[in-house]
């Protein structure tokens, strides 16, 4: 069933604008595995004890419409800010925080609106323990909400984390691995985790796209440094992003997903030692809206084609 045959077999429809002209609003909120503060999973040398590191992003993201398979289109406008810290401890090992908020707002023509402002919060910690000088355990716990306005709090929540071993073979080359498992919005789910970077020459790197923008943090990138102050980037994630809604909507209690994969072209220019900027150009593959109900069984999904992103990240440091 798609999302407009579920909305005919409400109730309430026959109250709302039946000629489908009011414009919907979809918000979603940032959710899987984007990392709260970036120097989380960064590759470099340890820290040493006293030191402090801190990190402030703002990202703003637009989506150009893109048509659904079963009529209608959307588009999206996306807005978050995140800071975080770490503080090195004894013998190389690191201890950080970071708190973050994001909104996203899809604006949908042809339809009613499954669900409306969505937002999402989430705080985490990061202790890394380093066992020598090329190895070192990572372990990320964290906790988010992502809920329309309205939504029960408790219903929102996800509670999980992430642990990893790193191994730097070379000073060019580190790999990671580990788990993830996060539980809540009335699903538990596990998936494996990947860390890498690979210098393979002064110019060209593989690694895991740390920097903020659309894809988040899970996939892997291939980058080109042509200069200290810039880099470009090819790369990809798959994204999931899921949001309780609230009680008097298409699914009272329910919870609204967002899926697809992320291809991203990305251009970073660095304004000295503390300042960043990105650009992203980038689209959504495979990409998939579903609406359940409050146990989480599946009531409607539909599926939308590729799309065009646009996207702007400033990063401060100190």
């Amino acid at each position: 069933m798609d999302i407009r045959q579920l909305f005919c077999k409400l109730p309430f429809i026959d109250s709302i604008n039946t000629s489908m002209q009011t414009k919907l609003t979809l918000l979603s909120a940032l959710a899987g595995l984007t990392l709260t503060v970036q120097s989380f999973a960064q590759m470099g040398p340890p820290m040493q004890p006293g030191e402090q590191r801190t990190t402030i992003e703002a990202v703003t993201i637009q989506t150009l419409p893109s048509d659904l398979e079963n009529g209608g289109d959307f588009s999206i406008q996306n807005y978050s800010l995140r800071m975080g810290s770490r503080w090195g401890l004894s013998g190389g090992s690191s201890f950080g925080a970071g708190i973050g908020y994001g909104y996203q707002s899809y604006d949908f023509s042809g339809g009613l609106a499954p669900w409306e402002q969505i937002h999402q919060f989430d705080i985490g910690v990061q202790y890394t323990h380093q066992f020598d000088r090329t190895q070192s355990l990572m372990l990320l716990p964290r906790i988010q909400s992502a809920m329309e306005s309205g939504a029960d709090f408790g219903n929102s929540l996800r509670y999980g984390g992430i642990a990893a071993y790193m191994k730097m073979f070379s000073p060019d080359l580190m790999l990671g691995f580990g788990g993830a498992v996060f539980a809540g919005q009335e699903e538990v789910s596990g998936f494996p985790v990947l860390f890498v970077y690979w210098k393979i020459n002064d110019n060209w790197r593989i690694s895991n796209p740390f920097r903020p923008g659309p894809s988040g943090r899970a996939g892997l990138e291939v980058v080109y440094t042509p200069l200290r102050s810039w880099e470009l980037a090819l790369g990809g994630a798959y994204r999931n992003e899921r949001f309780a809604l609230d009680d008097s909507g298409i699914a009272p209690d329910g919870y609204g997903e967002n899926s697809g994969t992320a291809l991203f072209l990305r251009s970073t220019h660095r304004l000295g030692k503390q300042n960043t900027l990105d650009l992203y150009l980038a689209t959504t593959v495979g990409g998939e809206l579903t609406i359940d109900d409050d146990s989480g069984s599946k009531l409607a999904s539909e599926e939308y084609d590729p799309n065009i992103i646009l996207a702007l990240a400033y990063s401060l440091r100190f």
